[in-house]
């Protein structure tokens, strides 16, 4: 027997002596509980009466009883659910402390909001503890060299060079495997790992700019992403200089990205940071333009150097007239306010044609190339000669009639 999708049944018995249809009187509960008890003690339910292991004592209350009467019943009993009983003594229903926290104003449940409150408090705390799991893993990856920078080339269409590349994080496990960055890059922001992490990446990516500069190349600018947390802290302007100084490299070679979430977090704070950070020639791009919670209002207030538009805009521009549009009025605008624009998520030579006609100044995608290690970067990528991507031979990457660039991939 089980209470498949219930907590209880009440066991009722015929009221005797009444015409008309068949009344039933309740004369117990029996729960889940009890039948879990009933197999520890290896009751039979075939020899077994009813009343041996239903819960006692019943407890009735009247339909017009006041509820907050019975919820007071409820906890001097210490029970959690009564059965409704007319004034013949018929059964009516059954009312459950769910049923009470549903109907009762939240703020007048007394004992029974304690109780939650006292659930929430072990959930948190519960949560608190994972956290700290969670994080002492992030940080044992980093020890252990677990995590590395791939970087994703960008196309300048006006010189058809790359010129810059922007920085990606992935983690590779010994227990887990590789773990995408959706999944524990969140968990970096909730546990407050993100700021060493952050710190981490600064100093990789700034490193890198620098083997670049030593191997005689050209210079290759590197975007990283930064979130609000890292933003924020007090000492991060001074900090971040402090990095860029020790790896010896111009602050221009060095462009932060900036989701439209981090402008909501703290406007004026935001506003002063960007600021000391263009001062010492470090540029701002906004990632995702388009997509987050950022009001246009917000590019009165704020300096950016890069507007990115979001590959969502970009999927399928050449045959989505209302793309065209919203990707017109971006780069419009970005012109006249005196921002560059790059293009995400480009894989089709025929979205790279539409952008260079549209006026679009950069693009990033697997069209030109996905994110590698610096020891996979092609060396046409570093000594910045022109790529022929339009009209040049292209090799299928295996996925239907989508073309792409041999070298690239």
């Amino acid at each position: 027997m089980a209470l498949r999708g219930i907590s209880c049944v009440v066991v009722t018995e015929p009221i005797t002596g009444q015409r008309g249809p068949s009344r039933e009187r309740p004369i117990g509960i029996l729960t889940e509980r009890d039948i879990l008890q009933m197999r520890r003690l290896a009751l039979a339910l075939s020899t077994t009466r009813v009343e041996e292991v239903m819960s006692t004592p019943l407890s009735c209350i009247h339909p017009a009883d006041d509820l907050a009467a019975v919820r007071d019943r409820m906890q001097k009993l210490r029970i959690r659910r009564m059965v409704v009983a007319n004034d013949a003594g018929e059964l009516v229903g059954l009312i459950t402390e769910s049923n009470l926290m549903q109907s009762i104003d939240p703020v007048d449940l007394y004992g029974v909001y304690e109780i939650l409150q006292r659930q929430v408090n072990i959930l948190r705390e519960g949560q608190f503890q994972l956290l700290s799991r969670q994080r002492f893993d992030l940080s044992r990856a980093l020890a252990n060299r677990e995590f590395k920078l791939v970087y994703q080339p960008l196309l300048n269409l006006s010189q058809g060079k790359i010129q810059s590349a922007e920085a990606l994080i992935r983690w590779t496990s010994p227990q887990h495997g590789t773990v995408p960055p959706c999944d524990f890059i969140p968990l970096a922001e909730h546990s407050g790992f993100i700021v060493e992490l952050g710190d981490w990446i600064l100093e990789t990516a700034c490193q890198q700019i620098h083997q670049w500069l030593m191997e005689g190349g050209q210079p290759i600018q590197i975007a990283v992403n930064v979130t609000a947390h890292q933003l924020l802290e007090p000492q991060f302007v001074a900090k971040l200089l402090g990095i860029v100084e020790r790896a010896g490299i111009p602050p221009a070679l060095l462009k932060l990205e900036l989701t439209e979430s981090v402008l909501v977090e703290n406007t004026m704070a935001t506003a002063h940071c960007f600021q000391e950070l263009q001062k010492q020639g470090i540029q701002i791009a906004i990632d995702d333009f388009g997509t987050g919670y950022a009001s246009l209002s917000y590019l009165q207030h704020f300096s950016f150097d890069t507007l990115k538009v979001d590959q969502s805009f970009v999927r399928g521009i050449h045959t989505n007239p209302k793309a065209q549009v919203i990707v017109h009025s971006v780069l419009d605008m970005a012109e006249k306010m005196g921002f560059k624009t790059v293009a995400e998520g480009v894989e089709y030579p025929e979205e790279l044609q539409w952008l260079r006609d549209a006026g679009c100044q950069v693009i990033q995608g697997y069209l030109i190339g996905k994110p590698l290690p610096p020891e996979q970067w092609e060396p046409e990528w570093l000594s910045g000669a022109v790529l022929p991507l339009i009209g040049a031979a292209t090799a299928s990457d295996g996925r239907g009639d989508r073309q792409v660039p041999a070298p690239g991939r």
